[in-house]
């Protein structure tokens, strides 16, 4: 009967004492230190302030910007993230974070705070698809607090373009954002798909882009230069010409002048070159020149090499082969052009043109 009655009193003690409660843990900050507060059981939070109440029954608050650490009873992934935070463990704390984001059982609270720390941490390791996973949450939800928190311009080719891509086109899908949000997020897109080097998406992002109302002057000009580029390829030279000559006062930007100058000369050799009248082939020529004008100038030398050589062959159809060989000998000679696609073909008439040149004499 002995055991009994031990059994009995064992009962006794744990029904007199109640359930166990298990607690939240705080640390505050308190001049430059870490004042930990166990014990306690989070209430509420509303916007930046916490409320709690200790083992004692006294409720307090605190903004939650002065909470170095948080740990809450039962929320292991947030806790250990936090956790990781705290110790500037940064490549842990993305991976923690980011799953608060994603998880539908996440209080909001959490995921408001999360996506806070997951910018910080994303940045110091340059992580820039989780940097991007932030934003796209913070916009989705405080658009103005995400206009404060814009990712980095992404590194061309990182290899964290396609994760921060898919971020992007998952929350374009989202029905409710306004047309300031998905503007916001169609320049991101834009800045991503550049960053790939991936110009068709450039085109079609800018295309939405204008369409929204929400592309600068800027986009506007690379997309109407983007139309004459495609033209030109698609062998319509004469709608390149029209898309050019039409939207001439939109390219403000050097680079932009350089690329419309040269499909310009392009587009009007590919209709004119074959013919024999030297003012024809003078203009034709000036077309190539204002290219290398102007793309002087920039440190690249965009099509400068290319404008030079197709100079050189309209110089020759002009029976000028001393000036064709003088622009020759200056795509050869220039070192910027060291790799360029141009010079064998350059060299291969340069070589011919001087052994015609030495065998007239």
């Amino acid at each position: 009967m002995r055991w009994i009655w031990k059994r009995a009193l064992s009962v006794a003690a744990v029904l007199i004492a109640g359930p166990v409660l298990r607690a939240d843990t705080i640390w505050i900050s308190s001049r430059g230190a870490a004042l930990k507060v166990d014990g306690i059981k989070i209430q509420s939070v509303a916007g930046d302030l916490v409320q709690y109440i200790n083992d004692g029954g006294v409720s307090s608050k605190r903004p939650l910007s002065q909470l170095l650490q948080i740990n809450i009873d039962g929320e292991t992934n947030f806790n250990a993230a936090e956790d990781a935070f705290a110790k500037k463990d940064y490549d842990t704390a993305v991976s923690g974070y980011e799953t608060i984001l994603k998880s539908s059982g996440s209080k909001d609270w959490m995921q408001d705070r999360a996506a806070a720390r997951l910018l910080v941490a994303a940045k110091a390791k340059n992580r820039f698809d989780a940097e991007v996973s932030a934003y796209v949450f913070l916009l989705q939800k405080d658009p103005e607090m995400a206009s404060k928190n814009k990712p980095a311009e992404p590194a061309a080719h990182s290899p964290y373009l396609d994760a921060a891509l898919t971020s992007v086109t998952n929350a374009l899908g989202n029905s409710r954002l306004d047309a300031s949000s998905k503007s916001a997020l169609l320049n991101l897109q834009l800045q991503i798909d550049r960053a790939k080097g991936d110009s068709a998406a450039v085109n079609a992002t800018l295309a939405q882009l204008v369409a929204l109302g929400g592309a600068s002057d800027a986009d506007k000009a690379m997309l109407k230069l983007a139309a004459a580029g495609v033209a030109y390829d698609a062998r319509q030279y004469a709608q390149a010409i029209s898309d050019i000559e039409q939207n001439r006062a939109m390219f403000t930007a050097p680079d932009q002048q350089v690329d419309a100058l040269f499909i310009l000369a392009e587009s009007k050799e590919a209709l004119n070159g074959d013919k024999t009248d030297a003012d024809t082939l003078k203009d034709l020529a000036l077309n190539y020149m204002r290219v290398v004008t102007f793309g002087s100038q920039l440190p690249d030398r965009p099509h400068v090499a290319v404008s030079l050589y197709q100079t050189a062959l309209i110089e020759e159809k002009l029976k000028e082969p001393q000036a064709a060989i003088t622009l020759l000998q200056q795509v050869v000679r220039d070192k910027a052009n060291t790799g360029s696609a141009i010079l064998p073909s350059a060299q291969a008439e340069l070589d011919r043109l001087s052994k015609e040149s030495a065998a007239a004499k």
